[in-house]
């Protein structure tokens, strides 16, 4: 059934089985599968936990329930599920890379990376585990401003290129890595590379735009802070520096524009108001 892709008719299906077999541990775990699929975490948490209950040593239960938790939030109880599926298989390197991804979401950063090591050293190829080491070096780089962490991410991601030269996510991220390196000309190349790929990431428009603008290219930035905000939602930091760029810019119409938006959307705009005044008299030098 689940190799069918319509999770709703799957659901009716198994539904119907466990009504009439409460004690059929793969039903109740197809049946969690197929609620996660259809996007129904809660459920698939309940139907899980009965699959555990008669298959307690399964790691793959805890494994499939760890996910559903970790998609609602519930970074607790991931954690612990994920530590289960490392007591119980300690070879497998699922448990870890689970485990990593919810330390990652609680910004614990270094336990990431300590997962992330323990996943990858079981499965020396595994992909997202590197990608997302390469991820939580890169925050714990920038965090500390320690530059050597960064070129650890920019490593991570450059392994992951080399198995996936079409991944947008992991030319954004190695982008971002190169912005903070100082080195904007590889930023905007990743950069270039990521959108190309995914053209409508604001993240990739405005961290270009960040590029483009410590290259004193102010132009280019202004049309990428534009395209993030066209793809963006509530990006209050975007109207933020699109702001100030058209105040440098002369274009006092666009930069009060943005102003009265960050207002609109919650930010500080009295802060940002005096900033695009401030530059306007030392343009104009009134």
């Amino acid at each position: 059934l689940l190799a069918l892709t319509d999770y709703g008719e799957a659901v009716t299906v198994l539904e119907a089985v466990v009504d009439i077999d409460a004690n059929d541990s793969d039903a109740w775990q197809s049946l969690g599968v197929a609620y996660l699929s259809a996007g129904r975490p809660t459920r698939a948490i309940e139907a899980l936990g009965k699959a555990i209950g008669l298959s307690p040593s399964d790691p793959q239960l805890y494994t499939q329930r760890g996910n559903a938790f970790l998609s609602m939030g519930q970074f607790p109880n991931a954690r612990d599920d994920f530590g289960v599926v490392i007591a119980l298989e300690a070879a497998s390197a699922e448990g870890y890379f689970g485990r990593g991804l919810v330390y990652l979401a609680m910004g614990q950063l270094e336990n990431a990376i300590t997962d992330f090591d323990g996943a990858i050293s079981r499965s020396p190829g595994h992909i997202e585990a590197m990608s997302n080491r390469g991820v939580a070096y890169l925050r714990l780089g920038q965090r500390t401003g320690n530059l050597s962490i960064i070129e650890r991410a920019v490593s991570d991601f450059s392994m992951v290129l080399i198995s996936e030269p079409s991944n947008a996510d992991v030319f954004a991220n190695r982008g971002s890595a190169a912005i903070s390196l100082g080195d904007n000309v590889s930023a905007i190349r990743d950069l270039d590379l990521a959108i190309s790929l995914d053209p409508t990431d604001p993240v990739a428009f405005y961290n270009r735009g960040l590029a483009y603008f410590a290259q004193g290219d102010l132009e280019s930035a202004t049309v990428d802070y534009s395209q993030a905000i066209r793809f963006g939602s509530n990006l209050i930091g975007v109207y933020e520096a699109r702001a100030r760029l058209f105040a440098e810019l002369g274009r006092d119409e666009a930069a009060q524009a943005d102003v009265d938006m960050v207002a609109q959307l919650g930010g500080n705009s009295t802060d940002l108001q005096s900033e695009i005044d401030q530059i306007r008299r030392q343009r104009t030098g009134g």
